[in-house]
């Protein structure tokens, strides 16, 4: 199944097997143009309230939340069992700073634009950024959750396949 969400989930459809419905999946994700703000923790929350048997839960998400809010939505998926993967999505650019000239750089969620100098802050984004990609990991790793750094350069299909190949070759 699959979960569209922002502050709302705006596609939610049931898991079941089959192509045709594989393929409804894939429309509905290429289909879904992202453009609010977004609560991640709220609404894992929510879902780890839905999901009711057990089941593998992956999660495609930049986790751009408060991270103790983050930390407390993937423990309820796991205090109800389940295995989960998270894929934590990020432009390269993101993870890079490779930005040299004074610009905007606008809040692709609220449309805030800030004009800045990326020499002058370069520093502290990539120590800032150092230390959310590591709270991230130690929350996985602390909850007992698979992490996956998850580029958007890469293609998904492939990136995503590459990985369960090689989890399923671990045992997991």
């Amino acid at each position: 199944g699959v979960t569209i969400f922002d502050s709302e989930t705006r596609a939610n459809l049931p898991a079941k097997s089959g192509l045709e419905h594989l393929r409804v999946l894939c429309n509905t994700l290429c289909d879904h143009e992202p453009a609010n703000d977004t609560d991640v923790a709220m609404t894992l929350h929510r879902l780890a309230e839905k999901v009711r048997r057990r089941a593998l839960v992956i999660i495609f998400s930049d986790l751009f939340d408060d991270l103790e809010r983050v930390r407390n939505a993937l423990a309820h998926f796991r205090r109800r069992k389940h295995d989960v993967v998270v894929y934590h999505v990020l432009d390269k650019a993101e993870i890079e700073f490779p930005f040299r000239d004074v610009g905007n750089f606008q809040d692709l969620e609220t449309g805030e634009t800030l004009i800045t100098n990326p020499r002058e802050v370069r520093s502290a984004y990539q120590e800032a950024f150092a230390d959310f990609l590591q709270g991230c990991q130690r929350i996985c790793a602390g909850l007992d959750i698979e992490y996956v750094l998850a580029p958007t350069d890469r293609p998904v299909g492939a990136f995503v396949q590459e990985h369960m190949i090689r989890r399923k070759r671990a045992g997991r």
